[in-house]
């Protein structure tokens, strides 16, 4: 019954989706809902009035927002130099923590097209004709997971990063054990109740040890890099 009721509720979001953007079509599939089209938009930062179009796909799953949607640009005209595209071509429209914890205040298909789609594809336009990015540029790939973490955790020091999410990823968190920070305080006056929030979220937890193991993936890649061209160092990452 509840995934009747976010089906119907999330088919309806769609419906109204479609309706706002003529130039767009919808299509049920096995795993969710395909729209397609040419995607027109008017947004403006500081001033700056950027009206556009876009011919885009977006893949919606069936359990949104448990799982997010992947975009793809069909036209070829997200400009060269833009780094926020994917191996995949997926459209990357911000850090996936990030995204999910919007999500949690906001959870509808709609706010998520205004606060991700457009202001991504506004940052592309803006990039296209101006050269720069309008609100500042979070580095794409584990580098912007790594520095959405920094400001969750108020630290630009990985190691700390790592411990915190491992005391997630081990489902050791104990508020009165002492912070991996260093700080000497109990986690519950330190950096708990930056995590209680990600401890107690399914979803949050969940993206959490993903983001861990990409971050363990990148540190191994950036080891084999090293090491091949230093075949004698033991030196770790």
């Amino acid at each position: 019954m509840e995934v009747d009721h976010i089906t119907d509720t999330l088919a309806k979001e769609i419906y109204d989706l479609v309706n706002k953007h003529p130039g767009l079509s919808t299509r049920l599939t096995a795993s969710g809902y395909e729209i397609s089209g040419v995607f027109e938009f008017c947004a403006t930062h500081n001033g700056i009035i950027i009206q556009d179009e876009y011919q885009i796909l977006m893949q919606i799953p069936l359990d949104y927002p448990k799982n997010l949607p992947y975009v793809f640009e069909r036209g070829k005209k997200i400009p060269e130099g833009f780094d926020h595209v994917s191996y995949d071509g997926t459209l990357c429209l911000g850090v996936p923590m990030e995204i999910r914890q919007s999500l949690l205040e906001e959870p509808s298909l709609s706010g998520f097209v205004e606060r991700y789609l457009i202001s991504y594809l506004y940052s592309a336009s803006h990039f296209r004709k101006y050269g720069t990015y309008p609100y500042g540029d979070r580095a794409h790939g584990v580098d912007g997971i790594y520095e959405y973490y920094y400001d969750l955790f108020g630290t630009k020091d990985r190691s700390v990063v790592h411990q915190l999410l491992l005391l997630v990823y081990e489902d050791n968190y104990r508020g009165h054990h002492l912070c991996p920070c260093g700080s000497k305080l109990r986690l519950r006056k330190c950096h708990g109740p930056s995590l209680m929030r990600v401890v107690l979220n399914t979803d949050l937890k969940s993206q959490a040890m993903v983001d861990l193991a990409i971050m363990a993936k990148n540190m191994e890649e950036k080891y084999e890099r090293y090491r091949k061209k230093n075949p004698t160092s033991t030196q770790r990452f």
